[in-house]
């Protein structure tokens, strides 16, 4: 992208600021920002709404499923969102990942305010949901185990673009495309270990 910019600067006789200026589209990043506040308001209030005054109704719902794949459906949402938003930068495409983003983005606070969201959730689901309250742990948990694998994506992230050399070969990873691929399997590696380690279980039980 770097490149085409200089290069359109260069045949256009401009300065890259201005080739970067015209390219910026104020309204478009406007409007996405605008989408953006609806999508971060409007589901999580509507989930939330669902949680506390149909809570019966929410509870029949979920009922019918193993609350250790609410767990796995929390998480994948998540996920996916990150690497849309991250598909914004990294792709051409721009307007089509961005909304992509946003839909995603708009479902993940939907499941939000259905599961109560917050650090300590286990208690504002026990007295919401009863009995019920598994499933809206299992959720929670699973947004936390993505947002963890987040954490630890940047975290490995900047440790390679920081302080390994650009000649070297390690440097492969800190590129676009293997960067989201190393974040998908950091993700996944985080999941099992929610699973396996017994974290999910101690608030799915």
């Amino acid at each position: 992208m770097r490149d085409e910019v200089v290069e359109s600067a260069e045949k256009n006789g401009i300065s890259v600021a201005d080739v970067q200026r015209r390219r910026a589209h104020p309204v478009l990043i406007a409007v996405f920002a605008v989408l953006a506040l609806g999508a971060i308001t409007v589901p999580y209030g509507a989930g939330r709404f669902l949680a506390l005054e149909h809570t019966a109704e929410v509870s029949r719902a979920l009922a019918p499923y193993d609350a250790r794949s609410m767990v796995f459906l929390a998480w994948a949402v998540t996920t996916l969102t990150f690497m849309a938003f991250g598909m914004v930068f990294m792709d051409n495409r721009r307007v089509l990942w961005g909304l992509v983003a946003l839909f995603l983005f708009s479902a993940q606070q939907f499941i939000c305010g259905i599961a109560l969201v917050k650090t300590g959730f286990w208690y504002g689901t026990r007295v919401v949901y009863g009995a019920y309250a598994n499933y809206a742990n299992s959720l929670n948990v699973g947004v936390f185990t993505s947002a963890a694998g987040l954490a630890v994506f940047v975290v490995v992230y900047l440790f390679i673009l920081f302080t390994v050399k650009k000649t070297s070969s390690f440097n492969v990873l800190s590129r676009s495309w293997v960067s989201l691929i190393s974040f998908s399997i950091i993700e996944v590696i985080v999941l099992f270990l929610a699973y396996l380690s017994g974290i999910a279980g101690i608030f799915i039980s």
